[in-house]
């Protein structure tokens, strides 16, 4: 299994090709390759492999690494979504936030067969493939890598109406982390944190979090790792508990940061009015935390203000 996952990785918007730049900046150690299952697989059996295989062949190309995610949930194509329950939410975030979406119900049963056999199909393609060193596990989620459902007051009761359960939940997440981690026997298997549905109280919140990563880590602790998203020096002076996680494992196993924006384009809400001094505060507060790779925006990693901030970053990372 290969243990060479540390560095700088580059993520911009899904389907989306990385500059050409990229690849020949000595700064970056990888790339982010992130695409949907209905964009991959829009017929049951005949899949659409040109976009991954095109990013991870320069990669390769140029000796970068891929940490490759396909994402369900809401991006589940029509086939698969037949016989499945769904229910409407809102998006509370992300490129997708304010939109209406159709989730498949994450604990069903042929929702998740049908979800594990795509990923099966992908280990097959991409397992042998040396430049993909890092696969986040997904499925049992809504609109991105991170474990999370919506869970505003009235999304709650939704759930609750439609029998969610903590219990329900967290066997849709070990059975997740146990197929990729099958399907991916040479690649790092990574789960996104983000905070549980506070069913049946708040507190589930963290519990959910928490055994899932416990699960991961004692049945699979060679090759399971955690990050987080989200990550800003904003959030410094009052650590959230998914950093605190990311700490506290990152002596035991792989860890990692993805950042919560570009410091080129939202300074401020990276933690100051300066692009530059936003993503060195925030890199910093993420390497305090012993992870082993951060991943960073592309409009920063181009942006010639802030690569003095990525050059610390790679140089910090690649120390480890």
């Amino acid at each position: 299994m290969t243990n060479k996952v540390s560095g700088v990785y580059v993520i911009k918007a899904m389907d989306s090709p990385m500059d050409r730049r990229v690849f020949s900046d000595p700064n970056v150690d990888g790339i982010v390759v992130r695409t949907t299952w209905q964009d991959t697989e829009p017929q049951k059996g005949k899949y659409q492999w040109g976009y991954m295989d095109g990013e991870i062949s320069q990669a390769a190309a140029s000796g970068k690494m891929v940490d490759l995610i396909v994402l369900p949930g809401a991006y589940t194509p029509d086939w698969a979504k037949q016989g499945v329950p769904t229910a409407s939410f809102i998006s509370k975030y992300g490129f997708s936030a304010g939109e209406a979406l159709n989730l498949p119900i994450p604990w069903d049963s042929t929702y998740l067969e049908r979800w594990h056999g795509f990923v099966r199909a992908l280990g097959a393609r991409y397992d042998p493939n040396s430049a993909v060193v890092l696969v986040p596990a997904v499925g049992p989620t809504s609109i991105s890598a991170e474990m999370s459902l919506p869970d505003y007051p009235e999304d709650v009761e939704k759930w609750i109406s439609l029998g969610y359960t903590k219990e329900k939940y967290e066997t849709a997440w070990q059975k997740t982390i146990d197929v990729y981690i099958r399907a991916f026997p040479h690649k790092k298997i990574t789960l996104t944190l983000y905070p549980g549905l506070p069913i049946p109280n708040r507190a589930a919140r963290d519990a959910l979090r928490q055994d899932v990563v416990d699960y991961g880590v004692n049945r699979y602790p060679a090759q399971f790792s955690i990050q987080t998203s989200g990550l800003s020096g904003r959030k410094m002076m009052d650590p959230r508990l998914g950093y605190m996680l990311v700490k506290s494992y990152s002596s035991r196993i792989t860890t990692g940061f993805t950042l919560s924006t570009a410091a080129s384009v939202k300074p401020e809400v990276m933690g100051s009015s300066d692009p530059l001094q936003a993503l060195m505060e925030t890199v910093k507060y993420g390497l305090a935390a012993g992870v082993k790779y951060l991943v960073i925006y592309e409009k920063d990693i181009l942006d010639p203000v802030t690569q003095p901030a990525v050059k610390y970053t790679h140089q910090q990372l690649a120390a480890r």
